[in-house]
């Protein structure tokens, strides 16, 4: 009928923070209460976005690649995707565009046409697609402590110069993490004092915000492709070598950083 725990765990002081009760850690007692866990159940009409537009090519959802937010100003759902155009050309490095799709129930989408950018004749819903320098695995955020309404979103991403790819073997040599600021997801404007890490060489970077400690997170691989990084304390931040690592086998081994900042 009862469970009753130590004292250290029922005076734990939780101050008042919201508490998710996955567990009995913090509850002092427990009557006749029986705690079910659901498997989840994927929706009927999935894939909720596909490729379905004549300009659309390798569309790419993963977790540095796309981004879903809810704007509480316009009420919608806001997505932005990825689309790697070249990733199957031959004897190309890839390039990639960005899109956006919105919805207002965040189950049934639509890829507006934004007059931005036209590809192969059509108008498309593409938010960059620059023929050079591209904006890479962007992660997105509605920044809650903004005040500045042109700068309700933050986007970080890697920078990639497609110019320079006779200077890196991975297509185009990586020009550090940027930072773009936006009123509504659509239009971007990039901060001056860009690369805001210029030695950032990570394919995946989430930004976010701790509203607990007051700050702004980004995780990411911090460091080059086969261990290589210019980061003066650390000698292989994205691929270390490891014993018995076989011959000829390049680092396939990542780290991953947590970074924070209070702007």
């Amino acid at each position: 009928m009862y469970v009753a725990y130590s004292r250290d765990t029922v005076n734990k002081d939780v101050g008042s923070s919201r508490q998710l009760f996955i567990d009995n850690d913090i509850i002092a007692v427990v009557k006749n209460v029986t705690r079910r866990q659901h498997s989840p159940v994927k929706h009927a009409n999935n894939p909720l976005i596909k490729r379905d537009k004549p300009w659309e090519v390798t569309t790419y959802f993963r977790t540095s690649a796309f981004n879903v937010i809810r704007d509480p100003i316009d009420n919608l759902y806001k997505c932005w995707y990825e689309d790697f155009y070249e990733y199957f050309a031959k004897g190309v490095p890839s390039r990639e565009r960005l899109y956006y799709a919105h919805s207002l129930d965040g189950l049934n989408w639509e890829k507006p046409l934004l007059g931005k950018h036209t590809i192969d004749g059509h108008d498309t819903n593409a938010i960059f697609d620059p023929p050079v320098v591209m904006k890479g695995c962007p992660s997105i955020m509605l920044d809650p402590l903004e005040t500045d309404p042109s700068r309700r979103y933050k986007m970080v991403y890697l920078n990639h110069d497609t110019s320079d790819r006779d200077k890196s073997t991975m297509g185009g040599a990586p020009g550090g993490l940027r930072l773009d600021y936006s009123p509504d997801g659509i239009d971007w404007t990039s901060e001056a004092a860009n690369p805001i890490i210029p030695g950032w060489k990570s394919d995946v970077e989430i930004l976010t915000y701790d509203p607990e400690d007051s700050k702004y997170i980004l995780w990411g691989r911090y460091g080059g492709s086969a261990g290589g990084s210019g980061h003066p304390e650390m000698d292989n931040w994205f691929s270390p070598v490891w014993p018995s690592r076989p011959e000829g086998v390049w680092g396939t081994r990542r780290r991953i950083y947590r970074l924070e900042s209070p702007d």
